[in-house]
C-alpha cells in the first residue's frame, strides 16, 4: 500500500473529537500526507473536512500543529520560518559564464513542445477553468499563514494566504493581477529609498522562488526553452501577454546576502542574463503575474501551464 493510499484510508478512520483519540490520530495522518508529498494546504483541507462531529470543535491551529510536527520529523522544517533552506554548498571557484549560443541549443532541443505538453507533464493536475488557478497555486505552494502581497503594481496591502484564498473565493481576482512569489513578513521595512514598505526586498521573509522571463523571444521559443532548461521549475504562468513567467525553486537561500551571491551574481549574471533573460527579474521581491486573473486590456487570462511543488533540476526533453 502506498503512502497516499494509507493517507486516504486514515482520513476515513479519524475518531470523533472529545476523548476518543482524534488529537493523536491527526499526527499519524499528517505523517502519511507529508511522506506522500502533499502540500500543507491540501493536508489542512482534507483533515478539516474528514474530522467527524464530536463533543468539541477541532481548530485549524491544532491541525497545523500536527502538520508542522510531521514535517519536523520527515524533512527540515521550522514552525516559525517555514521550510528551512538546505545548506548552501561551499564552492571552491566561481561558476563559468554561460555562452549566449547555449540559448539556441536549448531552443533547438525543446522545439515543438506545446502548452498541452506542459499540462500533461504537470505533477499537479491543472483546472480547465483558468479562474481557479490562483487558488490552486496558493493551496499548492504556500502555508495558510504565509503572508503574501497580491494586487496592483502600486498597492501596498498584504494578507495571510488563507485570507487571500477566502477573498478570491468570494470576489474573484479583479484588481489582483500581480503576486510576489516570496512570502513577506507582514511588517514594514525600509525600501531602497528608505521609505517604509510592506513589499520591498527587505520585507521578504522566506526566500523560495526567483522569477525568469523573456521580453525578446517568441512564444514558441519560450516554450522550447522551458522544456529544455535544467532548472527546478515550480510553476510556469502564461502572463496573458507576450511572456511566460517561470518560477524557479531557490530553497538553498537563507538571507539577503546569499540571495545576492547565489541568485543575482551567479544564477543571473553567469547563466540567465547571457541567455537573454530579463535582468530586472533578479530581485527577491519581484512581481509576477497571478494566474487566474483576467487581463481586460488584452482580452486574455493569466493561466497556469505547469505546477510542481517538489521540482528538481531537470529538463522535460
Amino acid at each position: 500500500m502506498t503512502m497516499l493510499e494509507k493517507y486516504n484510508n486514515s482520513l476515513h478512520e479519524i475518531p470523533a473529537p472529545g476523548g476518543a483519540g482524534c488529537h493523536a490520530a491527526l499526527l499519524g495522518i499528517a505523517n502519511y500526507g507529508v511522506m506522500a508529498g502533499l502540500t500543507d494546504g491540501q493536508l489542512l483541507n482534507d483533515m478539516r473536512a474528514s474530522i467527524p462531529q464530536g463533543t468539541r470543535k477541532v481548530p485549524d491551529s491544532e491541525i497545523m500543529k500536527a502538520i508542522d510536527r510531521a514535517r519536523m520529523d520527515f524533512q527540515p522544517f521550522d514552525t516559525a520560518q517555514g521550510y528551512v533552506p538546505r545548506k548552501v554548498p561551499v564552492k571552491t571557484k566561481p561558476p563559468e559564464r554561460v555562452k549566449p549560443e547555449y540559448l539556441r541549443h536549448l531552443i533547438g532541443k525543446g522545439l515543438g513542445q506545446t502548452e498541452a505538453d506542459f499540462w500533461e507533464a504537470s505533477p499537479i493536475r491543472l483546472y480547465n477553468e483558468p479562474a481557479q488557478d490562483a487558488r490552486l497555486l496558493m493551496e499548492t505552494l504556500y502555508r495558510p499563514d504565509d503572508m503574501l502581497f497580491i494586487g496592483e503594481r502600486y498597492d501596498t496591502g498584504v494578507r495571510a494566504c488563507s485570507d487571500w484564498i477566502e477573498h478570491i473565493n468570494r470576489h474573484g481576482t479583479k484588481n489582483l493581477p500581480h503576486i510576489i512569489p516570496n512570502p513577506v513578513t507582514g511588517e514594514q521595512h525600509p525600501d531602497k529609498s528608505g521609505k517604509p514598505s510592506f513589499r520591498c526586498d527587505n520585507a521578504i521573509k522566506n526566500f523560495r522562488y526567483t522569477i525568469v522571463e523573456f521580453d525578446n523571444l517568441s512564444r514558441e521559443d519560450q516554450l522550447a526553452f522551458w522544456a529544455a532548461i535544467p532548472l527546478p521549475i515550480v510553476a510556469l504562468i502564461d502572463s496573458g501577454g507576450k511572456s511566460i513567467h517561470g518560477w524557479i525553486a531557490v530553497d538553498n537561500i537563507c538571507n539577503a546576502d546569499q540571495w545576492e551571491q547565489y541568485i543575482e551574481n551567479e544564477l543571473y549574471k553567469q547563466m540567465l542574463i547571457p541567455l537573454g533573460v530579463d535582468p530586472q527579474c533578479r530581485n527577491e521581491a519581484r512581481l509576477s503575474r497571478l494566474p487566474g486573473h483576467y487581463r481586460g486590456e488584452k482580452g486574455k487570462w493569466q493561466r497556469l501551464l505547469y505546477l510542481n511543488p517538489k521540482s528538481e533540476s531537470k529538463a522535460f526533453v
